[in-house]
C-alpha cells in the first residue's frame, strides 16, 4: 500500500474533526485506521481496506449532507 503517511495524516485530521461534530463512532473507525497504519499492521490485518472504505464512503455521504443543506 503507498501513502501510508498520508492515510495516517488525514486520519489524524478527521479524528479531531469527527469528535467536534459529535460524530464519534466515525472518529472511532479513523483513529483506528490510523493506529492501524502507524503500527504498521495495515498489510496484515483482516478487513482493513473495508474499513478504509467505509470511511471514504461514510465522508462522502456526510459531505453530500451538507453540501445539501447549504444549497
Amino acid at each position: 500500500m503507498r501513502n501510508v503517511g498520508s492515510i495516517v495524516r488525514i486520519a489524524h485530521i478527521y479524528i479531531t474533526a469527527l469528535r467536534y461534530i459529535g460524530a464519534y463512532a466515525l472518529a472511532e473507525l479513523a483513529a483506528t485506521i490510523e493506529l492501524t497504519v502507524k503500527r504498521n499492521e495495515h498489510g496484515s490485518v483482516a478487513g482493513f481496506s473495508d474499513q478504509l472504505e467505509a470511511l471514504y464512503t461514510a465522508l462522502v455521504e456526510m459531505n453530500a449532507k451538507v453540501e445539501g443543506m447549504v444549497k
